[in-house]
């Protein structure tokens, strides 16, 4: 978008005040942003919220798996149960198989050298 998000909600929910259908809102902003405005299915899910009663413009927190893991975490897991694979250490951890993909090559009992050289290979935190 060509502005922060908030004012383009914010000026959705003035065409929304105003009583204006979802697709005039999304012309009027069109016309103003071109084609940094937002999409009319976006338009329309904003307004769908304002009509529910849903009045707040801001982001609300959303919740998600994290994308990185702890290094000592996993190295603390493998050590303890060093024949799971990686559905387990995912599980286990709360993320997803793609962010614990490495610990099959780097599992306790498959010998990887858990050293500080090697945690920016795996993308770990400290």
């Amino acid at each position: 978008m060509a502005e922060h998000p908030t004012h383009i909600r914010h000026l959705l929910l003035c065409e929304f005040e105003s009583g204006h259908p979802a697709a005039e809102a999304h012309r009027n902003l069109s016309q103003v942003f071109g084609t940094e405005a937002p999409s009319e299915r976006s338009v329309s899910a904003w307004f769908q919220r304002f009509k529910a009663g849903n009045k707040k413009v801001k982001d609300e927190p959303r919740s998600y798996r994290p994308t990185a893991i702890s290094f000592n975490e996993l190295k603390n897991l493998a050590e303890h149960h060093p024949y799971e694979g990686v559905r387990y250490f995912a599980a286990s951890l709360g993320c997803s198989l793609s962010t614990v993909t490495v610990s099959e090559a780097c599992s306790v009992h498959n010998g990887f050298d858990f050293t500080v050289e090697n945690k920016h290979v795996l993308g770990f935190q400290k």
